[in-house]
């Protein structure tokens, strides 16, 4: 997962933006790929409820060309190939001009760039890819294990996910981002019966992003998730669901809730308290460096490299303030060796202040980082 400051990720994505502000053209025409095919005089193409061999990417190209008519509102896949490969198909240029496609059936479909107002599916152990794609809304509506679908979403930004109960086996989500969710309640059936893969995926975080309502979306998910065992997945919904409880917040609640997230997600990434303990070292080390920091001692008795530290020139003077910047999450600040101790002090009060402030600031973020690791890597119960 790329990490990136929380606190710049407040703006809603352009992608997601865009679906929300769109208003679908009214089209009419809804046809399976079977009444596309019998009106076209080529029902011969098919065998039972596939596609033969020889004409599939005839038919694909068919069912591309069939989206792209001015009043198709639809298409409903319920044909496979028979050479197994999956249908590709195409998106519109616009979102305004996307179409709605059904999948239905055991059938395989990637949905390969461009712009989609719906995917619909509601087959028996279909396999669906979206990849690179704007979708207004993608619906699972499995009712069991027997009509699960599995979904791969990579590089997609999608307006709503609708997942009903039992309606998803595998489902792995790449990068990209998602608006809404709805998502069976807890005490219902889990969406997912198997793997289950959230990386890099945007999720709002505030009800000011008009995206969402509430945060009971995000609890609903991270209660399946947990039920299935599988932590990273639930800590990032739990995350979402925080922040986003925050708008309900005023005072020290909302401070707190605030900090938290911005120091490690909640507990949730071990990499956040690390970053910030980094840049708080460069802050304290430009800040010794420029107020000065003396050094106590003879330099007769410096011990090897120790007589560096003696020195005059500035980089005497960034080595004593980058050593004096670890004071505060280590013990180089007072260099003990071997029957001799350099000790190193602010020739300014303020910088000294600084110090303790900074002593404050890096326990609390080493205990984050050591919780968040903990919370990564534990074994469920």
């Amino acid at each position: 997962m790329k990490w990136s400051l929380n606190l710049f990720q407040r703006a809603v994505p352009e992608p997601l933006g865009e679906i929300a502000n769109t208003k679908f053209k009214k089209r009419s025409i809804k046809k399976t790929l079977q009444d596309v095919l019998r009106e076209a005089n080529l029902d011969h193409l098919r065998e039972g409820a596939k596609v033969v061999r020889s004409a599939c990417d005839d038919v694909q190209k068919i069912a591309n060309d069939f989206l792209g008519l001015v009043d198709t509102s639809a298409l409903v896949i319920d044909l496979a190939r028979a050479d197994g490969k999956p249908w590709l198909l195409y998106g519109a240029h616009s979102i305004e001009d996307g179409r709605e496609v059904r999948c239905s059936g055991g059938v395989s479909v990637r949905f390969i760039g461009g712009c989609f107002r719906k995917i619909v599916l509601n087959g028996t152990r279909s396999k669906i890819g979206v990849d690179q794609c704007l979708v207004g809304e993608v619906a699972l509506a499995g009712v069991g294990n027997e009509s699960v679908a599995s979904l791969s979403v990579v590089d997609t930004w999608i307006g709503r996910l609708v997942l009903g109960a039992g309606s998803s086996r595998d489902f792995i989500f790449i990068r990209g981002g998602v608006g809404a969710i709805d998502c069976a309640a807890p005490g219902t059936e889990n969406p997912f019966c198997g793997s289950v893969t959230f990386s890099e995926v945007y999720l709002p975080r505030t009800r000011r992003s008009k995206l969402i309502e509430g945060a009971q979306s995000y609890r609903n998910m991270r209660y399946h998730l947990a039920g299935l065992q599988n932590g990273p997945a639930a800590s990032l919904f739990h995350s979402a669901e925080l922040a986003v409880e925050r708008d309900d917040e005023r005072g020290l609640n909302w401070i707190f809730n605030f900090l938290y997230e911005e120091f490690s997600d909640y507990g949730a990434s071990p990499v956040l308290p690390l970053i910030w303990i980094v840049l708080l070292w460069v802050l304290t080390t430009t800040i010794l460096f420029a107020a000065g920091v003396d050094v106590g001692g003879d330099a007769k008795n410096a011990v090897g490299w120790q007589s560096f530290l003696y020195g005059t020139d500035w980089r005497s003077e960034l080595s004593r303030a980058v050593i004096l910047g670890f004071q505060p999450i280590s013990w180089l600040g007072a260099l003990i060796s071997s029957g001799h101790t350099v000790p190193l002090v602010p020739n300014n009060f303020c910088a000294q202040i600084w110090l303790v402030i900074d002593g404050i600031l890096s326990t609390v973020l080493l205990a984050l980082f050591i919780f968040a690791l903990r919370r990564r890597f534990r074994m469920a119960s």
